[in-house]
């Protein structure tokens, strides 16, 4: 039977009469749940952010490295370049 007030009488262990818990009761398992997946996501992107922060620390010392190296390709693409222009000529003017 409900008591005064037409409620049922039947209350969880945590709660008061007017519907609030005890403290230290826990909460239901969905607000757990809820809470723990929001928690690991937060975990998960600040450790993608750490990644992202050092690799655009890394990338600048990545560059100035190649930066070293690529003039250096650069003309040892353009002797090549030239040997094979000069070769096409002379076969060009061979030809005549």
């Amino acid at each position: 039977m409900a008591g005064r007030g037409g409620k049922s009488a039947a209350r969880t262990p945590g709660q008061k009469r007017g519907g609030e818990a005890n403290p230290g009761s826990r909460p239901p398992p969905t607000f757990a749940f809820a809470r723990l997946a929001i928690l690991t996501t937060l975990l998960l992107m600040a450790v993608y952010t750490a990644f992202a922060v050092a690799r655009i620390d890394s990338e600048p010392t990545q560059m100035s490295q190649r930066g070293v190296v690529l003039p250096g390709e650069a003309q040892a693409l353009a002797a090549r370049l030239d040997a094979e222009a000069a070769t096409l000529r002379g076969g060009v003017l061979a030809a005549r």
